[in-house]
């Protein structure tokens, strides 16, 4: 779909990372060993040989280490920039759709989980909730839903943050107001991940992990 500016937070910031896809996959595709704790939970809830949904998959940062533990593995981002990346990144190589988290191009029950590592706060508080009614549609009944967010209570545009000079719309939230919009989608947490503040999340962030019903 082409992007271009416009009052929607969500292509907004989808312009600014394909303007800056190199700048940003040259700042998030460094060490993730990070991540290794929230890669290993997700793992472990879902059966080897499961189909993963990487739901803003961005230059594939995620892809080795998930494909890695015998998960099957498909990405979806709303960046065009950013997709053109993924081909070099062999579990995501034509396993990746360009498209919209707000309205998934996928059948339902598509899924064994869905994995979201810092991509719903990309929209805003409001249409999170039509994103977990999505993210619900596409799961099996019994699927694994895994997201990370910042924390905080605040939202709007930020510019010239993790290699992008660009504006991104950033929603933060907090645990209970995630669990309560999820729980409302037929989704479930049944695990959580705090992490201390650092330059990806200066208050903190936490991995939520859900299961839908």
């Amino acid at each position: 779909m082409p992007v271009t500016d416009n009052d929607d937070p969500v292509l907004t910031t989808a312009l600014s990372y394909t303007r800056e896809a190199s700048a940003w996959h040259a700042h998030a595709a460094q060490d993730r060993s990070a991540w290794q704790e929230s890669y290993d939970r997700l793992a472990k809830l879902v059966t080897p040989g499961g189909l993963v949904l990487d739901l803003g998959c961005g230059s594939g940062e995620d892809a080795p280490a998930l494909a890695s533990m015998g998960l099957r593995y498909a990405g979806l981002d709303i960046s065009a920039g950013l997709l053109d990346l993924t081909r070099r990144v062999p579990p995501l190589a034509g396993r990746a759709v360009l498209g919209d988290l707000r309205s998934l191009p996928f059948a339902g029950a598509a899924f064994d989980a869905v994995w979201a590592d810092g991509s719903v706060h990309h929209v805003t508080k409001p249409e999170m909730r039509g994103v977990a009614a999505e993210v619900a549609r596409v799961l099996k009944t019994g699927g694994n839903f895994a997201l990370s967010v910042a924390l905080g209570m605040t939202d709007g545009y930020l510019a010239g943050e993790d290699g992008v000079e660009g504006k991104r719309w950033y929603s933060y939230f907090e645990p209970d107001e995630l669990r309560a919009i999820l729980r409302r989608a037929g989704i479930d947490v049944t695990d959580a991940l705090f992490g201390q503040p650092s330059e990806y999340a200066t208050g903190g962030f936490v991995v939520l992990y859900a299961r839908r019903r």
